[in-house]
């Protein structure tokens, strides 16, 4: 597979395909483990698109740990202890 595309994520993304992006954003997490990218998709789909927001915390907290100012981290500051 090649690496993590922003047009394919937003392909899912925008035909509501919520567990086609988990899919497609937990296999790239998993082959590219710093990819801020893979990461906030992976916690966009959860949050916003599965209403599981539980399921968004740790996605969101590596986005925190690889960019901590990035805008999937941002605004989103979990207690990390």
């Amino acid at each position: 597979m090649q690496g993590y595309r922003v047009d394919r994520a937003s392909a899912y993304q925008s035909a509501r395909d919520w567990q086609g992006l988990v899919r497609y954003a937990t296999a790239r997490t998993q082959a590219e483990p710093n990819n801020l990218e893979a990461w906030g998709s992976l916690g966009t789909a959860y949050s916003l698109g599965l209403n599981e927001p539980d399921k968004a915390i740790a996605p969101m907290r590596r986005c925190i740990v690889i960019a901590p100012n990035s805008a999937p981290g941002r605004g989103f500051k979990p207690d990390l202890a």
